[in-house]
C-alpha cells in the first residue's frame, strides 16, 4: 500500500505525524484491505520515523498486544 505525502515540491515532515499517525493509517489500512480482500503485504510511507507506521504493521499481524487489549469500539 502506497501511502506517499502529496505536497509539492517536496513532502513535509510535518505532514506524516497526521498521516503516518495510528488512527489515521490503520483505517487506510484497512480500507485497503476492505476494497482488495486481503491484507496489504507492505505499507510504505514517506519519514518511516514520523508516526505510528511500525505499531500499525503489528497491529494488522496480530502483534500489537496494546490493540488486542482496548475495547472494542463501536
Amino acid at each position: 500500500m502506497n501511502h506517499w505525502i502529496q505536497t509539492l515540491p517536496a513532502p513535509k515532515p510535518t505532514n506524516a505525524e497526521i498521516v503516518n499517525a495510528y488512527d489515521f493509517l490503520l483505517a487506510r489500512a484497512r480500507e485497503c484491505q476492505k476494497d482488495r480482500q486481503h491484507l496489504p503485504n507492505f505499507i510504505s510511507v514517506d519519514f518511516s520515523d514520523v508516526g505510528d507506521v511500525v505499531r500499525v504493521v503489528r497491529t494488522l499481524n496480530g502483534e500489537d498486544p496494546a490493540a488486542k487489549t482496548a475495547a472494542p469500539t463501536r
